[in-house]
């Protein structure tokens, strides 16, 4: 069995090794719940109307929309474009420079102008999010998120583990003790919010390892190979994947290699994220893979919504929220308590060495 003391030091180290990067998941996780991205996948607005932003109109914006980037960008590749989710969000264009750095590219949803055009760094809330699930350096920093996870989960469970109390002694255990030191408050404080917490800590941990373990080890998803000023329209096959689910509206296209396309397409009605999948061949014009929503199981529309809170509207968000903000205060208060003993230590060391009497410096054990 584990004693206590084992599970203080294998909390307290994993948490000095970690601090730093739990702070940075947990800061960009809150900001990203007010954030609207494409990738983050919570579409919390009134989606577009079928009426408004049919089939028809679809299609004809696609086109524009193509020979638009074209005319700006003809030797980049078009990897992916986002619909917008309401009426005045604009779409949102991949690009693969021919250099290989990544560009994109927002357009107006009525005329097709480019609103913006530039690097991640252009866009905030994309950098936001890239840092959030990949530290900025892609599968490498997604693969070190993995890790952060993984130590977000051991660090809960040991803590609580630590901080069960006996029998009887609950009330105490979740009650910060007046008159005592400030040091004192401050662990005090830690361990009640690290245990209130521990359970919607634990849930966003584990969705968030449900997202990023997939994306480390699935194979690299094929390049587009022709530039813009070059590349087959995607206007067929939009029409044929709108009319395999007729009524839904696009959420975005994705180009899978030089021949594929990939048409997801809303489907609320089975879930915050659900979508429906259509893969069209661009060079036969005819559909190779045809996933309705209710059997997609794709990650990020099961674990996403989970992860963001979206699943329970206004509830979950504030759950997920809450969250954030514990994590982020758990990744600063264990640090400080931390160094704070340490610089008490190395005063009275200091003091000792000089040959004056040190003060009392043991922290009164807390009793659970």
């Amino acid at each position: 069995m584990i004693t206590k003391r084992a599970l203080y030091h294998l909390h307290k180290y994993c948490g000095l090794v970690a601090a730093v990067f739990i702070l940075i998941q947990a800061a960009s996780g809150v900001l990203l719940l007010f954030q609207d991205t494409p990738g983050r996948g919570l579409d919390t607005k009134q989606p577009l109307s079928q009426t408004t932003h049919g089939a028809a109109a679809d299609t004809v914006r696609l086109r524009r929309l193509q020979a638009v980037l074209a005319a700006a960008h003809p030797n980049a590749t078009l990897r992916r474009l986002d619909f917008p989710s309401q009426a005045d969000a604009p779409y949102l264009a991949h690009l693969t420079d021919p250099d290989g750095s990544t560009r994109y590219v927002a357009l107006d949803p009525a005329s097709a102008e480019i609103l913006r055009d530039g690097s991640i760094w252009r866009f905030p809330a994309i950098a936001l999010l890239r840092l959030h699930d990949q530290m900025l350096t892609g599968r490498p920093g997604t693969a070190a998120i993995v890790l952060v996870g993984l130590t977000i989960l051991v660090l809960t469970l040991a803590g609580l583990a630590h901080w069960w109390p006996r029998p009887g002694r609950w009330r105490q255990s979740l009650t910060i003790q007046r008159g005592q030191p400030a040091r004192m408050i401050l662990r005090q404080g830690h361990r009640i919010l690290g245990a209130v917490a521990a359970v919607v800590i634990a849930i966003s941990a584990l969705t968030g390892l449900t997202l990023a373990v997939p994306m480390v080890l699935a194979a690299p998803s094929p390049s587009p190979t022709a530039p813009l000023a070059t590349m087959s329209d995607w206007d067929g096959a939009l029409t044929l994947a709108r009319a395999r689910f007729p009524g839904h509206a696009v959420r975005d296209l994705r180009s899978q290699g030089a021949t594929l396309l990939g048409v997801y397409l809303r489907a609320p009605e089975y879930g915050p994220l659900a979508v429906h999948q259509v893969t069209i061949d661009l060079i036969s014009g005819h559909e190779t893979l045809s996933v309705p929503a209710d059997r997609n199981t794709d990650a990020w529309v099961i674990a996403l919504p989970i992860h963001t809170g979206g699943i329970a509207g206004a509830t979950g968000l504030g759950l997920a929220l809450f969250a954030g903000l514990s994590l982020a205060m758990l990744a600063i208060t264990g640090p400080a308590m931390w160094l704070h003993l340490a610089l008490v230590k190395a005063r009275n060391r200091r003091r000792r060495l000089a040959g004056a009497p040190s003060p009392v410096t043991a922290i009164p054990k807390v009793r659970s």
